[in-house]
């Protein structure tokens, strides 16, 4: 019977040990693991314009300055072609361009007010059930109201109520 006898040593089993979970298979994959997230990362940083991008986005958004707001009295107003039997109720309030504005506009209320339920009365029931119908009537407001002005101090139309009946 022969014997074989190891050329390790009791002493280096432990440090065989550990050296061995990273060695062989793991340790190929462990690189390319590491190549592939570098290169997803460098991807991602390169498409995203890099630092700059990255800086943007931590940033603090920029908030654009509400003109001062002045609300008028609620209209109601019959719906064209509706032989009186649809009306509709709303409440504008006008954004201005400066507080000088609201001082401008404060003689013009009555005159407004007439340009807007003109614009209001000529709207029928099918034209304000159409997508984005809303938006092109605060633009015609607008500028309506700015032509009533003679100059462009109203900047947008918000609505503080709209029903149809």
């Amino acid at each position: 019977m022969t014997q074989r006898f190891s050329a390790r040593s009791a002493a280096d089993a432990p440090a065989q040990q550990q050296a061995g979970w990273l060695s062989g298979r793991r340790f190929r994959l462990l690189v390319l693991l590491t190549i592939a997230i570098g290169m997803v990362a460098g991807y991602f940083f390169a498409a995203g314009g890099g630092l700059a991008n990255i800086a943007k986005k931590f940033e603090k958004p920029l908030v654009t300055e509400i003109g001062p707001i002045v609300t008028l009295d609620p209209f109601v107003v019959n719906l064209a072609g509706s032989r009186g039997e649809r009306y509709l109720k709303t409440t504008l309030s006008l954004e201005l361009r400066s507080e000088s504005a609201v001082k401008a506009v404060e003689p013009l209320n009555a005159s407004m007010r007439d340009a807007i339920i003109g614009i209001l009365c000529s709207q029928t029931l099918d034209d304000l059930e159409t997508a984005g119908a809303k938006q092109a009537l605060k633009t015609q407001i607008v500028n309506k109201l700015n032509e009533v002005i003679g100059s462009p101090l109203v900047l947008n139309v918000y609505y503080q109520d709209f029903v149809m009946q």
